[in-house]
């Protein structure tokens, strides 16, 4: 007896996930509850074959050993309104040293789709095993979000869960969200094929809404924020991000900061995509640094602290910017830490729907019991 499942159905109008490219942001747990944060390329090539490009980080690392906080872009100014002084348009955007200066990591490996090309196998080189699923298409975009990863510490803490009884390679159970978990994965793109070449624009502007999973470990035994994130780039309201005359994105928010915050002092928001090394997958690299302005003095590049988001610009299949993927990786504010103080994946997308955000699309065939394999 053969069951169909019914519901939302990927759309027939879509791209195929399989083969494709995809602007990844990763964060797990290891079974030595050490945090990673990871902003990647993955590419599943038509012969089966993977290849990932990456920076990566672990809350438990020496910011300063690992690249430490360096200054990229100079901000530049626009027109004011009070009370915004464009007293930082001389200084420079910091973001970590390792995003801006050190090469990708690139690893390879073997990608194998099944459950109607929805679910994709990835088998690490290294003996890592990954497994995604599509969970929302348009017409030229894909996402996928990540289930299972072999050398996370619990496979069953991803916010893509599938409540199987076993790790879940072939389970026919269903999926649901896990609003505790501490292990989450974003994939969105659609290229058919990897080349180095093939770069999107980094001319970009619109509303855009997405997802932060964050981890902090500033408060004792640390704690998870989840939420919705929105960036308007070029709006004309006063929370809306102003392109500077240095080609920055750029946000002022006056005092206070945010509701209730009790402290009076300004907070800055910058997008960008640096100057440096912007050549082949390098050029899709996307920043933010947001921060308050704990001095105050009207700029943020003298603070420690703050959060730092370091991801790559989404793709379309029509070579459209569609969004951005980030993973976080922030310095401590106390004196004397040597760790990261906050790890976070994040997505922001074009589509601010709630299909798009958090919707789970349905595997389309599904056989009780058998696996389901392409």
């Amino acid at each position: 007896l053969i069951f169909l499942i019914v519901g939302c159905l990927p759309s027939e109008d879509g791209v195929s996930a399989f083969p494709g490219t995809y602007g990844v942001s990763l964060k797990w747990v290891d079974p030595d509850d050490a945090i990673h944060a990871r902003t990647a390329i993955y590419s599943f090539r038509s012969d089966n074959t993977f290849r990932a490009d990456y920076w990566e980080w672990v809350m438990d690392d020496d910011p300063e050993e690992v690249g430490g906080q360096v200054d990229a872009d100079t901000v530049g100014s626009v027109t004011p309104t009070p009370p915004d002084t464009n007293s930082d348009s001389a200084e420079p955007i910091r973001t970590e040293g390792k995003f801006l200066n050190s090469a990708l990591t690139t690893e390879f490996g073997t990608w194998s789709s099944f459950s109607g090309n929805t679910r994709v196998r990835i088998e690490w080189d290294s003996g890592v095993e990954e497994w995604w699923k599509l969970t929302w298409r348009d017409e030229t975009l894909n996402k996928l979000e990540a289930y299972f990863r072999n050398d996370a510490g619990n496979w069953r803490d991803f916010y893509l869960q599938n409540p199987a009884t076993e790790p879940p390679q072939y389970s026919p159970y269903y999926f649901r969200r896990n609003e505790d978990a501490r292990n989450v994965g974003f994939a969105l793109g659609a290229h058919e094929s990897f080349d180095d070449n093939a770069e999107p624009t980094s001319a970009f502007d619109g509303f855009y809404r997405g997802l932060v999973r964050r981890t902090e470990n500033y408060t004792p035994g640390g704690r998870e924020q989840n939420g919705p994130w929105t960036v308007n780039l070029g709006g004309g309201g006063a929370d809306d991000f102003k392109l500077t005359s240095e080609g920055v994105w750029r946000l002022f928010v006056g005092q206070p900061c945010y509701a209730g915050d009790p402290v009076a002092r300004d907070c800055l928001s910058y997008l960008d995509v640096p100057d440096a090394g912007s050549s082949g997958l390098k050029s899709r690299r996307v920043y933010m640094q947001v921060d308050h302005d704990w001095t105050p003095n009207g700029y943020i590049s003298d603070e420690k602290g703050g959060h730092t988001y370091h991801g790559f610009q989404i793709a379309d299949s029509n070579d459209d910017v569609r969004g951005f993927v980030f993973a976080e990786a922030s310095y401590s504010v106390n004196p004397g830490d040597h760790e990261f103080m906050m790890m976070s994946a994040l997505f922001l997308l074009d589509d601010t729907s709630d299909a798009a955000q958090t919707g789970i699309a349905v595997d389309p065939l599904w056989v009780p019991g058998i696996a389901a394999e392409d």
